[in-house]
């Protein structure tokens, strides 16, 4: 079905740089961990304060880390 889409529309492949790729897919998983913390988990429920304390320091790490992932990509001496 995707052939017969392609072809049918006259689609050409389109090569896109892995840093690209990386940058973006860091990007969502960014914006998916910053919402990963007690105040983000409150629109599903009252989050207890114990999980609060273990969740959030771990939620903001990976933001971080993921952040960092995505910096290290961006610099423009990287051509992947």
């Amino acid at each position: 079905m995707v052939v017969r889409l392609r072809d049918d529309l006259s689609l050409e492949p389109k090569n896109v740089a892995t840093s690209h790729s990386i940058i973006g897919h860091a990007s969502l998983l960014w914006e998916m961990l910053t919402e990963l913390n007690s105040r983000g988990l409150q629109g599903y429920g009252k989050v207890p304060d114990e999980l609060g304390h273990y969740l959030d320091p771990i939620a903001e790490k990976l933001a971080n880390e993921i952040n960092a992932i995505a910096s290290l990509f961006s610099q423009s001496t990287w051509r992947y």
